[in-house]
Formats: structure tokens, C-alpha cells, sequence
């Protein structure tokens, strides 16, 4: 199930806010989804981008509220938050996502042997 105007809301102003947190928030989410989690904070995957930035106004913060909630009922899954994010930041910055900078395969162990590509923690 998609985004809902209230959580597509809070994505564009958060991004908008903060390009290079919506940055760092999408190459999060390309790069490694399955660290994704639905724990209950107040503002989801958001906090990412909000961390370090000046307060929130109301109206901002309830929309990130609301966005949370959605998150943590399942009501959209972490691919469809990532196409919302670089939806907003291409909105913002003018530019497309260059596709070399988001690599599934690019994590790699701190020691030992490189794990085999789509795979963050330990075994399956």
C-alpha cells in the first residue's frame, strides 16, 4: 500500500529541510533494507533526517507523528518509503539518484571474509 498524502507530506517537508539527512536516510534504505525496523519512535526512519535540526514546528511535528504511526501499523514497507524519499529529493535538489552510489552488494565485513552480497547480519 502506498504513502499517504499525510505521510508523503512529512517525507517532502523533512526532505526539504534537510536534503542531505534524506540523503543519508535513502542510501540507508537502497543499500541495506533488511536493517530496516518498526520500533516505536515518534517520528520512524524520519528521525534520520531530523536528528541535529532545529526543532520542529508543530504542524511538522504531527505530520512526522502521523507518518510514524503508518510505519509501525505496516502500512507501507521500506521500498515504497524509499521511492517517496528520492521522489522529494529529486523535487528538491533537480537531479536524479546516480544509481552507482546505492549498491545492494557494497557492504562488507569490518573483519573477515566478504560476505556474499544482499546479506548485513549473520547467517541465514
Amino acid at each position: 500500500m502506498p504513502l499517504s498524502q499525510a505521510a508523503l507530506d512529512a517525507v517532502g517537508a523533512m526532505t526539504a529541510r534537510n536534503p542531505r539527512g534524506a540523503q543519508r536516510l535513502l542510501d540507508m534504505m537502497r543499500t541495506a533494507p533488511e536493517a530496516a525496523t518498526r520500533k516505536p519512535t515518534r517520528y520512524g526512519p524520519l528521525n534520520v533526517m531530523i536528528q541535529g535540526q532545529p526543532a520542529l514546528t508543530a504542524d511538522e511535528a504531527r505530520l512526522c507523528e502521523e507518518f510514524a504511526a503508518e510505519w509501525l501499523r505496516g502500512e507501507f514497507d521500506i521500498h515504497e518509503l524509499a521511492d517517496a524519499v528520492e521522489a522529494a529529493l529529486a523535487g528538491v535538489t533537480g537531479r536524479r539518484q546516480d544509481p552507482r552510489r546505492q549498491r545492494p552488494d557494497g557492504w562488507r565485513t569490518i573483519a573477515g571474509h566478504q560476505q556474499e552480497p544482499g546479506r548485513l547480519f549473520g547467517p541465514n
